[in-house]
């Protein structure tokens, strides 16, 4: 990740369209700047019951003293450093990088953990020692440690464990600390009084070889508690795994989930008539099927909804680019050839060589004079030309691009055209293009929130960037 902590990071938004800003006139009028330049983003931290969403394949938990319990705490300033807050409870957090920890933390050690940032001995306390810029420090007993840490000839030790090994010693107990796991594809749903943010995501578990949707809820957008602790109950009749979910609230106030199943085989909606995304009454399996919606090239991916006009419109991915189906009738209909193509996205000053598009997120928005455009993200696969370099870079990655089309209320015909400088959303470290992809935003305190997939966790980016 991009953190601006990192001093040894160079970080700049340097590509075309650093931010998701408006697209430029549809309708005769400018439109609304509803998506404005963004934040780089930052991880967000997903909590599924005590534990936290790692993706790692090392032990889960730490041996602590017994006896000896963290505090409670909402937030990471809650509790003494170097300790992090996980899950409601103050202790030595497990990381894959230092954007995982408090500001005054780094990830080091091994296990790999936030420790306290150092130069310096002086900084560690006394007896203390700076060791690749963590802290080390001197203790007598295990209470001199933070917590998660054990007192070992002298210093303060992390010691992980699991089910399956190491074991903790007499007097120890292991604590489990983390749900090994990958999440990505993310899907945000604000809540109309502005207090909440719903998640739904895609989660891999470590070694079972499927996904789940999850439901995540925070009050901040960036802390997420899995709500209810466990994956949603919404797999249809003789499906094995269901991935890319996508939200919308209906008219009648129900919410309505659409994700892909097995590996792109089908296109399913569930059905939450009370509106949190939690109990699902009503299952289709087979909404859209490769054979009718998939463009005669086999599986169907990544569906995206939203309502216009009294309608249900559908984008997905298909390997030739985003089909749209719009619900007529009470059936979706689609036309034979998808809205939007990779040549469509080509731009030899801003875009070039792109190959593919993908997981496509609808926005509707209201352009100045008074007419309803949906705007479609998605992630493109391509070289994002950079503006103030000194040169280009010649390295493909994914981005996330933006098209917009103006609707007539009939919903016969899309006709999107792209941003004149996509891609809208690409950031670099050390000089290098990095990933972002599926994208996933949502109305949050007077701007917007931005979630997507950044190689490295779930992140999210914010508008205005503040």
């Amino acid at each position: 990740m991009v953190h601006p902590r990192l001093n040894a990071l160079f970080f700049a938004l340097l590509f075309s369209g650093c931010g998701l800003i408006g697209l430029y006139e549809l309708d005769g009028d400018p439109v609304s700047d509803g998506i404005a330049p963004y934040t780089a983003g930052e991880p967000i931290k997903l909590c599924i019951g005590s534990h936290l969403l790692i993706d790692t394949s090392t032990p889960p938990g730490l041996c602590e003293a017994e006896g000896r319990e963290g505090g409670g705490c909402e937030f990471d300033r809650d509790c003494p450093s170097p300790e992090s807050c996980v899950c409601g409870r103050c202790v030595v957090q497990f990381c894959a990088s230092s954007s995982d920890c408090p500001e005054d933390a780094i990830c080091a050690g091994s296990p790999r953990r936030c420790q306290a940032r150092c130069e310096f001995d002086e900084e560690c306390g006394e007896y203390g020692i700076c060791e690749a810029n963590a802290c080390i420090f001197a203790c007598l007993e295990n209470e001199h440690c933070p917590n998660g840490e054990l007192c070992l000839a002298g210093r303060c030790r992390a010691i992980a464990c699991g089910p399956s090994g190491p074991n903790c010693g007499p007097g120890e107990r292991c604590v489990d600390q983390v749900y090994r796991g990958r999440a990505q594809h993310p899907a945000a749903l604000s809540h109309e009084d502005g207090d909440e943010v719903s998640l739904f995501l895609e989660v891999h578990p470590l070694d079972e070889g499927i996904s789940h949707i999850f439901r995540f809820t925070s009050p901040d957008g960036v802390h997420f508690d899995a709500e209810p602790a466990a994956p949603l109950d919404i797999l249809p009749e003789g499906a094995t795994s269901v991935s890319s979910p996508s939200a919308i609230y209906a008219d009648d106030g129900s919410l309505e989930l659409y994700y892909e199943i097995d590996d792109g085989a089908a296109i399913a909606r569930a059905v939450d008539p009370v509106g949190l995304g939690v109990d699902f009454a009503e299952i289709e399996g087979t909404l859209l099927t490769p054979g009718e919606f998939g463009l005669g090239e086999g599986a169907i991916r990544a569906p995206s909804a939203t309502l216009a006009f009294g309608r249900r419109i559908l984008a997905y991915e298909t390997r030739s680019g985003i089909g749209i189906a719009v619900e007529r009738d009470g059936r979706f209909e689609a036309a034979t050839e998808p809205v939007l193509t990779a040549g469509d996205i080509e731009d030899p000053e801003s875009f070039t060589r792109v190959r593919s598009l993908r997981q496509p997120e609808l926005v509707l928005d209201k352009g100045a004079g008074g007419r309803l455009i949906l705007r479609l993200y998605f992630t493109a696969n391509g070289i994002a030309q950079a503006v103030n370099p000194g040169g280009k870079f010649d390295v493909r990655n994914d981005s996330i691009a933006l098209a917009g089309a103006v609707l007539e209320e009939d919903l016969a015909a899309f006709d999107f055209q792209p941003h004149p400088r996509n891609p809208v959303f690409a950031r670099i470290q050390n000089f290098s293009p990095i990933d972002e992809g599926a994208p996933g935003i949502t109305p949050w305190d007077g701007g917007y929130l931005l979630y997507f997939d950044s190689g490295n966790g779930v992140f999210v980016a914010r508008n205005p960037n503040q």
